[in-house]
């Protein structure tokens, strides 16, 4: 999925606190694959680079439905 272009994104409301939800639409060699994204903040603090003064927090992505997202709702 990494060489697919994106060709729609859109931020689906009623996530979980901390969460966020991403409806995505990708073009792939058969058509369109639609793929629904959760975004969660990491459980623990980390430098996040070797020159970070203090740690911090980042994003984790992981798919929650591929190919089952309806097209249009994107």
């Amino acid at each position: 999925m990494a060489d697919l272009p994106v060709t729609a994104v859109r931020s689906v409301p009623d996530a979980a606190e901390g969460t966020e939800r991403w409806a995505v639409v990708l073009t792939g060699p058969d058509g369109d694959v639609p793929v629904l994204l959760e975004s969660r903040l990491s459980a623990e603090p980390r430098r996040l680079t070797c020159s970070a003064l203090r740690p911090g927090r980042f994003r984790t992505w992981h798919p929650l439905a591929v190919g089952s997202v309806p097209v249009g709702s994107v």
